[in-house]
């Protein structure tokens, strides 16, 4: 008999090691690292046909078959070596229930503490702050448990992000990211003109992190595969003979830096982004006009349509009135 306080995942693919199975449905939740870490500690076991698998063989390298299912104890996600301290953060809360709740993510602050992370209040801090009941789940490492974070946006990019409010809704949210249940709509301003001549296209090439710049992915055979989808809406040329194109993204996949990495690719960067491309001055005021504009789901807990939009933010607006004179 299997025990309230386990965690259950039914593994969907086969040849595929512990360790990166568990980071692609835990990732935004707990660190690779950390799922390591734990998996050492024994705090993991397998089941497979019904029978455990020797404790002395669940290794983060074990690799896995379909069918096999995953037990993973309730103290996998309680380390109380550091705790984060709450911060009022500025964001909007767009949908709420008792499971969940939704909301506009401002640009310019990192949702989680991660290693490279200055000092300062994270959305995660802004979580802790207004869901206090979330406190009792922050007893942490700071940089490897992130309570009622399911999905991420990068620092710079604006937009909607989900929230956990426990942790059974953050697993099942998680999952409904890992297995591409949740639609992603984004929208961007790139720089130049798109190397096609009908309206939509489709972006398929693997990202990896880039080994000389820890900060970037790029396009690599050996990387993990991503899909984007886009639709042009339109298309400006300026007075100064640059093309800037209003796309909208669908993204399939939801690797780290997917879109900005795609479009850089086709040498189409997106506008402000200066990771990415060398950024003329004059685009730079309006930062990265990437705006994450819509989520829709299945509700994990209620089975309700849950589809959730903004609106173009002000400096996107402000840039398309103006963009024809830079």
């Amino acid at each position: 008999m299997i025990n309230d306080s386990l965690k259950k995942i039914t593994v969907a693919e086969s040849n595929i090691r512990l360790d990166v199975f568990l980071c692609k449905i835990l990732n935004q939740t707990l660190s690779r690292t950390y799922i390591q870490k734990m998996i050492k500690e024994k705090k993991i076991s397998i089941l497979k046909d019904h029978r455990f698998i020797s404790e002395h063989k669940i290794k983060p390298s074990f690799k896995l078959e379909s069918g096999m299912e995953i037990l993973i104890k309730e103290d996998f996600l309680l380390n109380k070596e550091k705790s984060i301290e709450p911060m009022y953060v500025d964001f909007k809360v767009l949908y709420e229930d008792e499971f969940l709740a939704i909301i506009h993510k401002p640009p310019g602050i990192c949702v989680h503490p991660a290693e490279n992370h200055e000092k300062g209040a994270t959305i995660l801090h802004g979580i802790l702050y207004r869901w206090q009941h979330l406190q009792n789940f922050s007893n942490h490492k700071e940089k490897e448990f992130r309570p009622g974070i399911v999905h991420r946006l990068d620092k710079m990019t604006e937009g909607v992000l989900v929230i956990a409010k426990s942790l059974s809704t953050q697993w099942k949210l998680s999952r409904l990211f890992q297995t591409r249940n949740i639609q992603k709509i984004y929208l961007a301003w790139l720089l130049g003109s798109l190397p096609i001549e009908d309206k939509e296209g489709i972006i398929e090439l693997p990202l990896r992190r880039n080994p000389k710049d820890r900060r970037k992915m790029q396009i690599d055979p050996k990387g993990r595969m991503a899909i984007t989808k886009y639709t042009i809406i339109k298309a400006i040329s300026s007075n100064h003979h640059r093309i800037f194109t209003k796309v909208q993204i669908e993204l399939i996949t939801g690797r780290t830096h997917q879109i900005r990495a795609h479009f850089q690719h086709l040498k189409c960067p997106v506008v402000g982004d200066t990771l990415y491309s060398i950024m003329p001055k004059e685009l730079q005021k309006y930062g990265l006009l990437l705006l994450a504009k819509k989520l829709s789901f299945i509700h994990p807990e209620t089975n309700q349509n849950i589809s959730i939009e903004i609106s173009e933010p002000e400096r996107f607006l402000e840039f398309e009135r103006k963009c024809k004179f830079y």
